[in-house]
């Protein structure tokens, strides 16, 4: 599984890529949907089961309702160690 992780051409991999750059910052939904993925909410819960911490948040303006996720610091490096034995400078740029 850390193969497709590494390629950005996956699903999960597009949602990590943006949750890696954001630097914790949190994303819009709406920036999520603009990768193309389908089933954002599925290809979530399995980055989270392979133990990537994804908050999210939502907010209710003008009755219409605004989401946001955001990759907790540090926990993907971790991920990255536990799952390839070495951090992948590529994919966790400093």
């Amino acid at each position: 599984m850390d193969a497709d992780l590494n390629n950005y051409k996956t699903q999960q991999g597009k949602i990590l890529k943006l949750l890696v750059e954001a630097r914790a910052a949190w994303v819009p939904l709406m920036q999520i949907l603009g990768l193309g993925v389908a089933q954002y909410n599925t290809r979530i819960l399995e980055l989270r089961r392979l133990g990537f911490v994804i908050q999210n948040k939502t907010e209710t303006v003008n009755r219409q309702r605004h989401s946001w996720f955001r990759l907790i610091p540090g926990a993907e490096r971790q991920q990255s160690l536990r799952l390839t034995g070495k951090e992948n400078p590529r994919l966790y740029p400093d």
